[in-house]
């Protein structure tokens, strides 16, 4: 007997029994066959016993039970390169839809749920990954029904989590594909426009991608030229610095797509690393933060302002040591004089006076946090009692802040010796790293792991789980929260 069909909305179905239906055709698209997570896919209903239904439908056929229907929610995406897709490493959980919120409550639930590190590590799910290193992730669902996990490659193979199968699918370009992408800072971020589609920065230029979930493919549309700076976003669009003929220029794409350049005011030195962006709210500015000078852009009436200011003469930025600190004075940035034996010091980036404080040394930090070395500091600058601090054995480097929770997602690694922090990351060799959960600035519970580039590594907070990502030894851990 052939199968009944249902034809609701734009959707057809079949129904092999009273409590099985299959999809046939979404706004006329054929479902790739891979998938088993339908309600992801395509929006299907769903019931307890796991079976799927139309959207339609809002009770089982055969029991009567509700069925859940997918919902998106901004508070459940999680952008990389720590959480928001910015350089900021803080998710400030006061307004309701803000990108990450949901990490916070996730969190909390992981700590009640692994008491101490050794339950903790006996917790942890060792997931296959899609390929082996050179990946990012993202949460978000880039125009579909709820937020799914996404995996990059250098390489510009694209994948997504199908939860039900425990796989990973990939996406097949519907004509030009992605290509490589960057493999330092500027690769590291990811924007979304309102429509879903996906900013970022690629070696063929700024790119802009549409995913098909249906289908399992996507579309790109790139500016050509040379990326020099992440994506971020900016009244809905997303934006990218990049370099063409020559001059840098601001590359920016909204739904509709289209590419349009605007010239950025001042001469930025050629091969200037820009790192990923932050907002700037008391100037309603995106900042690029790079080793010889920032750029901003700002909107106007008239149209976007792109503007690159240089740091004072012989100083320089190192965006490992992570982003400005915030305070209510201002932006902070940490500036090194040139020279291995250089002194550091904190520049107002909202005064035009020369408003600086003085450091002892380089610091790391999320915006709101600051450590020198395994000391915890309110305010980067700070004194620090040595006769308290003697030893500094450790590195903290701290991933994202939850501030309102007093809760962090950080890595306490053991320091090179008792030399200057820039010698850890210049260190090529293995480190031994403690990666975990602070809460009120004191290491609580983590996993031991011996690996290289420690701070090469991305926390993700989704579907219910904490996972962590090591690329330097290929491993993808996940804890069910």
């Amino acid at each position: 007997m052939a199968p009944a069909e249902w034809v609701l909305d734009r959707e057809v179905w079949h129904q092999i029994d009273p409590g099985r239906f299959v999809p046939v055709t979404i706004d006329g698209k054929v479902p790739a066959p891979a998938w088993a997570d339908w309600s992801l896919a395509i929006g299907a209903a769903c019931g307890e016993d796991g079976a799927f239904f139309p959207a339609a439908f809002r009770a089982h056929p055969e029991t009567g039970a509700p069925l859940r229907h997918p919902h998106d929610d901004p508070a459940r995406h999680w952008l990389p390169p720590f959480g928001t897709g910015s350089a900021l490493r803080v998710v400030d959980t006061s307004h309701t839809a803000t990108t990450g919120k949901d990490g916070a409550a996730i969190v909390q639930a992981i700590l009640t749920r692994y008491p101490d590190s050794a339950s903790f590590d006996a917790g942890k799910q060792d997931i296959p990954l899609p390929r082996r290193g050179g990946l990012r992730f993202l949460v978000s669902s880039l125009g579909h029904h709820r937020p799914a996990l996404f995996a990059i490659s250098l390489a510009g193979d694209i994948f997504v989590r199908d939860e039900v199968a425990s796989a990973w699918l990939p996406l097949a370009p519907a004509a030009a594909p992605l290509g490589p992408c960057l493999s330092d800072m500027e690769g590291s971020s990811i924007s979304v426009l309102p429509n879903g589609a996906m900013v970022l920065a690629s070696e063929a230029g700024p790119a802009c991608v549409e995913i098909d979930l249906v289908t399992l493919s996507y579309r790109v549309t790139h500016r050509p030229g040379r990326c020099e700076g992440g994506a971020g976003l900016i009244d809905r669009a997303g934006v990218v610095p990049v370099r063409v003929d020559g001059a840098l220029e601001m590359a920016s794409v909204s739904s509709s797509g289209q590419w349009v350049t605007t010239p950025v005011n001042g001469d930025v030195p050629a091969g200037e690393s820009l790192g990923v962006p932050f907002h700037d709210e008391t100037a309603s500015r995106l900042i690029w933060i790079g080793r010889s000078g920032y750029l901003s852009l700002s909107k106007q009436p008239s149209g976007d302002a792109v503007t690159w200011t240089p740091w004072p003469q012989m100083a320089e930025a190192r965006h490992e040591l992570g982003p400005p600190f915030r305070s209510g004075g201002g932006l902070w940035q940490l500036l090194k004089q040139a020279g291995d034996n250089g002194s550091y010091f904190y520049r107002n980036l909202s005064s035009t006076l020369e408003d600086v404080h003085p450091v002892n040394g380089a610091r790391l930090g999320t915006g709101a946090t600051s450590f020198r070395f395994d000391v915890h500091l309110d305010r980067p600058w700070d004194a620090i009692d040595l006769d308290i601090h003697v030893d500094q054995r450790h590195v903290i480097l701290p991933f994202t802040e939850f501030p309102a929770q007093r809760l962090m997602l950080q890595c306490r690694a053991e320091r090179i010796g008792q030399t200057a922090l820039q010698k850890f990351f210049d260190h090529a060799g293995s480190i031994r790293a403690e990666y975990g959960i602070a809460v009120a600035h004191s290491h609580a519970r983590g996993i031991s792991v011996d690996l290289a580039r420690p701070w090469d590594a991305q926390w993700i907070c989704h579907d219910g789980a904490l996972w962590l990502y090591l690329d330097s030894v290929s491993r993808l851990f996940r804890w069910p929260a």
